[in-house]
């Protein structure tokens, strides 16, 4: 997904979300509501990681292996 896609969808629906959360779904077990980890920040890559874009959650978070 890029910076534009994201811009897009997000502009189709400022008006109905408000002011929720923006979280990261996680893969840990939930019962009930999903598990997730609210987003704390977001940023343009610099240096090595020019040309993307980061969504920085407040929980570390771990690639699981596949």
């Amino acid at each position: 997904m890029t910076v534009k896609e994201l811009y897009n969808i997000l502009g189709k629906f400022v008006d109905n979300i408000g002011d929720q959360d923006v979280v990261i779904p996680t893969d840990n077990f939930s019962i009930g509501p999903c598990s997730y980890s609210p987003v704390l920040c977001v940023g343009e890559g610099f240096d090595w990681d020019q040309g993307k874009f980061f969504i920085i959650a407040e929980d570390k978070l771990i690639k699981k292996e596949k």
